[in-house]
């Protein structure tokens, strides 16, 4: 009986002819219906002031020493509040780490390592052959990425031993494999810059050389470790200058 031993439902059976109630147990005079045997019962145990319906005279419900009255509720919405915080709170820091393993990534790509190219690409034999950087890095003049070139291309002309450079067989044994050329991309805006560059606007509209921004690559008999020229705001700023372009902020930075 939840704890309520034969005296206690005595006392409650007191209070009950008290108020008049009949036999079946339904209070006269209006008083709210209660079954104590059904209370009983059921094991649901309450206070004498509840099972009596008794109330203020202002209509109100009285309410009983220690009954809690919306703090449950209240709690709830703390803790729903805390849970809320918490998983923001969380979220933030998935962000953060997410940012930070990105930036390490850019970083990681920018030719921070040793250089080491998948072929040991001679610019100056091929420069000196007659062919363009565009046959290479096609898109250049078109688009703000000048790209790198893929296997397929370096197979229009290597497909076949032509040389006897080791480096040559190298192009072939990547074919046989079906793997891609992973070049190591040298030249890069540092991530904080917030910089926009188009090779289509300088190479295209701009009439700038390659040599400009890229150095003697063109020269070079060997891939060279890191990039031959370093991007700094002051470097694009006199070459804007000297060039006659726009310097404003909004030119460069979106």
């Amino acid at each position: 009986m939840c704890g309520m031993g034969r005296d206690a439902v005595r006392r409650v059976a007191g209070h009950r002819a008290a108020r008049g109630c009949g036999p079946g147990g339904r209070a006269r005079g209006g008083g709210r219906n209660v079954s104590l045997r059904g209370l009983v019962q059921s094991g649901r145990c309450e206070t004498l002031e509840g099972l009596s319906g008794s109330r203020r005279p202002g209509g109100g419900r009285e309410t009983s020493p220690g009954v809690r009255t919306g703090g449950r509720n209240g709690a709830d919405g703390e803790g729903a509040q805390r849970m809320e915080f918490n998983g923001m709170r969380n979220a933030a820091g998935v962000l953060a780490a997410g940012l930070a393993l990105v930036l390490a990534a850019v970083a990681a790509g920018a030719g921070q390592g040793d250089g080491r190219q998948p072929i040991a690409f001679n610019h100056k034999a091929h420069v000196s052959k007659g062919l363009d950087c565009v046959v290479c890095h096609r898109y250049v003049r078109e688009q703000a990425f000048a790209s790198l070139p893929p296997l397929q291309t370096c197979l229009m002309c290597h497909a076949a031993k032509i040389s006897q450079n080791p480096e040559e067989e190298k192009i072939r044994a990547f074919a046989a494999k079906k793997e891609p050329l992973k070049w190591v991309r040298l030249y890069r805006l540092a991530p904080d810059a917030a910089a926009y560059f188009s090779h289509r606007r300088h190479v295209t509209l701009g009439k700038i050389e390659c040599a400009t921004c890229h150095g003697p690559m063109a020269e070079q008999t060997a891939p060279p470790p890191k990039a031959l020229v370093t991007f700094s705001m002051d470097f694009c700023l006199n070459c804007h200058q000297q060039q006659k372009a726009a310097t404003a902020c909004v030119a460069c930075h979106r």
